[in-house]
């Protein structure tokens, strides 16, 4: 586990560096972001004292039970908390941007990374988290959560 954390914290170290855009990508969504020591990391990350989440689940197609496991250790320490459905609705680009640009942070749901990435590049979602991403916003997740912010690896 400590292991784990060292890496999360190691690509949200080395992505600092480069323009706005902080990324930190966990092995597990539903552990990881439930433990204190992640959860004071990304929050730091952001650079505000009560940041505004936004949690997209489409890798655990919306259920609300894998968003209360992954946010409630945020909303614990003080982070306000959006859901963006995008599993089965069909969300406007303006409603995507909107979200988005309201967000401090950008918690994304383990789950399954092949539907997710499918879905969002049905809805034009890359796009809007790229802009996120190069304005500062931080993006997150654990497991499916923290694979799709890369091509590869």
């Amino acid at each position: 586990m400590r292991l784990v954390l060292w890496c999360a914290a190691a690509v949200a170290a080395t992505v600092r560096g480069v323009g706005a855009g902080k990324i930190y990508a966990a092995g597990s969504g539903q552990d990881m972001m439930s433990l204190p020591e992640t959860v004071a990391e990304i929050m730091d990350l952001s650079g505000v004292a009560s940041p505004h989440l936004l949690y997209i689940g489409t890798a655990t197609y919306d259920e609300q039970a894998a968003k209360d496991t992954q946010t409630h250790a945020f909303t614990d320490a003080g982070c306000s908390v959006s859901t963006l459905d995008l599993a089965y609705a069909n969300a406007t680009e303006q409603e995507i941007e909107s979200a988005v640009a309201g967000a401090d942070i950008v918690l994304v749901s383990g789950g399954n990374t092949l539907f997710a990435v499918d879905r969002w590049n049905k809805l034009g979602v890359p796009s809007v988290l790229r802009h996120a991403l190069d304005n500062g916003t931080v993006l997150c997740g654990g497991s499916a959560g923290g694979i799709v912010w890369f091509d590869g690896g």
